[in-house]
Parts: C-alpha cells; structure tokens; sequence
C-alpha cells in the first residue's frame, strides 16, 4: 500500500512540477500568482512559440525574477511560454525594489545588457561539433536554425576563399552618370563594386 501512495505522489509531483527539474521546485508558486509586467518595453510575442519547444526539450531551468508584488521584472517571455505548455507552478526569485523606478531601472537593463553579449564563433563552433549540436534531430534544443548553422560553418571557408581569390579592377571615368550605369551593369553581371572618388 505505501508503494502505491508513493507512486500516486510521485505522479501528482510529475504533473504539478511539469517541466521544472526537481531541485527547482522548492523555489516554485502557482504561475496564476505571478503577473506580466504592463509595460515590458520588449516585444517578445514572436519568441513564445520557439522557447516553449525549448522548454519542453531543455526543462524550465532559470527562475524568472519577481518583485515584492509578484509583477514579473525578468523573465515575461518564459512566463508566456510556460502558459503556453500549461505549467501549473513556475520557479521564481523574489526581489524587493526600492520603488517602481528601482524595477523599472532593472528592467531596461537586463533586457538591454544582453544585446551587448557576442558570440566567440570558434568555441561555438567546437562546441556544436563535439556534442553533434548541428544533427537534425539536436540542431532544435539549441535555438539555432538550420540556415544560422549552414551560415556559422561557412562564414570563415567563404571568408578565406575570398581572400584567396579577390582581383581589384579600377575603372577610370568622366561623369556620376557613367559611374552609376557602369556600376549598375556590373552588379546586374554578378561582380562585387564598390565606387572611390578622388
């Protein structure tokens, strides 16, 4: 009898905590006690539908930031996908502000910070080959489309084969008219042109 009980819990645990790994779950609350931010300066709506296939497959792993009123300060894209699963509980961190401004500060910032992060292309690069990140089947889990992994193995090849292969050509003429039909035509004939004027 008690192993039954303890399976019943277990899958109660299982449909409660969907999608959150179990050392996460002590930092969860009710996903209908937190609320969205009114004036999210960021539009996240395109971004829902791709983060929530990446929750399914990765787990809901980073807690979403609340402030001493439950209103979502980081992390509205995530609640939203997690709505859009149907999770019944989400992992939070509290954090009091000191005053609407305070949050408001926070906000701009974290959203704002993560533009400014670049990607080391040769340890991604050896990241994805080790772990065979780039397989059809793994390529989804790491947000990465097909044409972004096509384009990040051929940007350094293309790049020396260009540096291999470039003739300049300089072509003199009297008038912008001729420079802009001369221009014009070799672009329409494949050639890459750039204009100089002395």
């Amino acid at each position: 009898m008690i192993n039954k009980v303890k399976r019943s819990e277990d899958s109660f645990a299982a449909v409660k905590f969907k999608y959150i790994p179990g050392g996460l779950w002590k930092f969860c609350v009710p996903i209908d006690s937190v609320k969205l931010f009114d004036k999210n300066p960021r539009r996240n709506d395109i971004s829902v539908d791709e983060l929530a296939a990446l929750i399914k497959t990765n787990l809901f792993r980073k807690p979403i930031v609340i402030d001493q009123n439950n209103v979502i300060r980081a992390g509205n894209t995530a609640y939203k996908a997690a709505c859009k699963l149907g999770m019944k509980m989400i992992p939070v961190a509290q954090s009091e502000f000191n005053g609407e401004g305070a949050a408001v500060d926070y906000v701009i910032s974290d959203n704002k910070i993560g533009e400014k992060a670049q990607w080391d292309v040769d340890i991604l690069k050896e990241l994805i080959l080790t772990h065979n990140l780039a397989d059809a089947e793994r390529r989804p889990n790491t947000g990465f489309s097909e044409v972004e992994i096509n384009r990040l193995f051929d940007i350094k090849e293309q790049a020396e084969k260009t540096l291999r292969h470039v003739i300049e050509v300089a072509v003199t003429v009297e008038t912008e008219d001729e420079a802009r039909i001369l221009y014009e035509r070799l672009v329409k004939e494949g050639y890459k042109c750039r204009v100089l004027t002395l």
